[in-house]
């Protein structure tokens, strides 16, 4: 799973990558978010069925995706979990994580020209 980076700056966008060894019959990845704090997983993408055979039992699956980072994200982990029709819940994932998001700020300067000298 990348990006390995975990501080990063609103706004940005990054890409999720997520490689994996689904096994016979072919499964998919799935690429998600989980605020720290809960069990709930918010998915952001899947892959469709597996995508490459070698003939040798092993059947992978591959996803990219392109996700734009904003404040709310802010302490959040970022996963990769692999599954077949074979596979118990919960299946095995790749995490990465706590996100540590850098804000940006806008800085407005008003100057009243009513108070002249």
């Amino acid at each position: 799973m990348q990006p390995a980076n975990t501080t990063l700056e609103e706004y940005s966008a990054v890409n999720l990558s997520c490689s994996a060894n689904v096994g016979r019959p072919g499964g998919m990845v799935t690429i998600w978010k989980q605020s720290y704090m809960s069990d709930e997983r918010i998915q952001l993408g899947s892959s469709s069925s597996s995508v490459t055979d070698n003939g040798n039992c092993s059947v992978y699956a591959n996803l990219l995706i392109t996700y734009n980072l904003s404040r709310s994200d802010h302490d959040f982990i970022f996963g990769c979990t692999s599954k077949n029709i074979h596979t118990n819940d919960p299946a095995l994932s790749m995490e990465v994580g706590r996100i540590t998001i850098l804000c940006k700020y806008k800085v407005i300067l008003y100057f009243d020209n009513n108070n002249r000298c």
